[in-house]
């Protein structure tokens, strides 16, 4: 019998579905007690970085958000030895991406300044507001969240470009496929620049003041992905040199901002709490597609098959399908 914690809010339904699967003991312990972690052979939930070494049975956990920075980043989160890390990637790309290109919207027509004008009881024109029509769009990272906005951005007739690890051409919805390496020679092109990177060594300050500096004075800068991607200090001096024009930022380093930050007080930049992907339990859509895609996992778990999202721990995000491995030895008879 295979040992199931489930650390993370269930509805009725959820528990009908997966108690469904022979094979499978149930524990539902959002507090993840000591002797809740030494029993579990499975976990749906966070497993808090200071209660991993009690995990003495654990091979699986199904990590209920995208970005598993916690535990491939974080000091003193490393994951046990052997086990199996999978993440919810493609539950949040469409949500994030209506909030990313309610931004660039927003912004292109001075929708926080107008906001500002408001509440200070002025009424005036700030001029001719910018179309996203025919635009070059820049997405940094063209996975989930990517790759759904420049599917939001197709009928805007946007040239969409992608900056990726590797430059094997995309297609539909991207125009052309870049590498990293790149991005000095297309950051002048673009007109709205989408930052949608995973934190991961290797995209630490990927956004700089010398990549600031390439950009066009009427461009905007939305970062939806992880706020170690951007040097917020060179963020905030750009924005007042005019390059980028404007920038959104669901997400900043660090998080929140201090009280007295540059960046809280630039009349060009708006500022939301990490709210552009509500995680599991908060929108109905997400967290029936993070159910279904646990389920579908601990029945591929049974059954020794190669599980859906599993996480590459040296690079920090999803492996792609070809090149998981085979998930053997986990079936508890």
């Amino acid at each position: 019998m295979t040992h199931v914690l489930i650390g993370v809010p269930a509805r009725e339904e959820d528990k009908a579905l997966w108690e469904a699967v022979p094979g499978c003991e149930f524990l539902y312990d959002e507090a993840f007690d000591a002797e809740s972690l030494a029993w579990a052979d499975v976990i749906f939930g966070v497993v808090p970085a200071k209660k991993l070494a009690l995990c003495r049975r654990l091979k699986w956990i199904q990590f209920p958000a995208a970005g598993v920075d916690y535990y491939c980043m974080r000091r003193g989160a490393a994951l046990p030895a052997g086990v199996t890390l999978t993440n919810a990637t493609g539950a949040f790309g469409q949500r994030i991406a209506e909030h990313a290109l309610a931004a660039v919207l927003g912004l292109y027509n001075n929708f926080p300044q107008y906001r500002d004008m408001q509440r200070a009881g002025g009424f005036e024109n700030l001029g001719m507001p910018l179309s996203l029509h025919g635009s070059t769009v820049l997405m940094i990272g063209a996975g989930d969240i990517g790759t759904a906005f420049a599917r939001l951005t197709r009928p805007f007739g946007c040239r969409n470009i992608a900056v990726r690890r590797t430059k094997a051409p995309l297609g539909e919805p991207f125009d052309e496929t870049y590498t990293l390496r790149e991005l000095p020679a297309l950051l002048p092109q673009a007109d709205a620049v989408l930052c949608a990177l995973p934190a991961t060594r290797e995209t630490q300050h990927v956004m700089g003041g010398e990549q600031f500096a390439l950009m066009k004075r009427a461009s905007v800068f939305v970062n939806v992905g992880r706020g170690s991607a951007v040097d917020t200090d060179a963020l905030a001096s750009a924005l007042q040199a005019g390059r980028p024009g404007a920038a959104a930022l669901d997400v900043t380093d660090p998080e929140p901002l201090p009280a007295g930050h540059p960046l809280r007080q630039c009349p060009n930049v708006f500022i939301t709490p990490h709210i552009a992907g509500l995680g599991f339990g908060h929108r109905p859509e997400v967290t029936d597609y993070i159910t279904s895609l646990f389920t579908q996992n601990l029945r591929l778990f049974l059954a020794g098959k190669p599980l859906k999202n599993e996480v590459d721990m040296a690079l920090g995000y999803t492996k792609k399908a070809s090149e998981s491995a085979p998930v053997a030895g986990r079936r508890d008879v």
